[in-house]
């Protein structure tokens, strides 16, 4: 399993970072009266998402990193401070134009949704 690039941001941008928590329950609808549900088993999976500030240079190496493990599991940097998760990527990272500059480079505005494996 690959690390989060070291040249790419580690943390996310303040007030960015959402959580949404894992799915526990199964709901299955019935012939007649309210649907039965159950709880999931333990193999569920945490969705998180921030954005990031990064240069052009930066921007090419995120893109690079997504063609080489968009479909796999890679270590990325715990949010609070902990152990590196095991995460892997939930959607395209997405790309927005600054309108900034920062030692002539321009800046981009990333957002990544990636899921943390149990």
């Amino acid at each position: 399993m690959t690390d989060w690039n070291a040249s790419l941001p580690q943390e996310f941008l303040i007030g960015s970072y959402q959580e949404t928590e894992p799915d526990l329950v199964l709901s299955f609808k019935t012939d007649f009266g309210p649907p039965l549900t159950r709880r999931r088993g333990v193999g569920t999976i945490r969705i998180f998402s921030g954005e990031m500030d990064l240069t052009t240079s930066q921007k090419a190496t995120l893109r690079s990193f997504w063609e080489d493990y968009c479909a796999s599991n890679f270590n990325f940097p715990d949010p609070f401070g902990g152990a590196d998760l095991n995460v892997i990527f939930m959607a395209p990272p997405q790309y927005s134009d600054t309108g900034a500059f920062s030692g002539g480079q321009q800046m981009w505005k990333v957002k990544l949704q990636l899921a943390e494996l149990p």
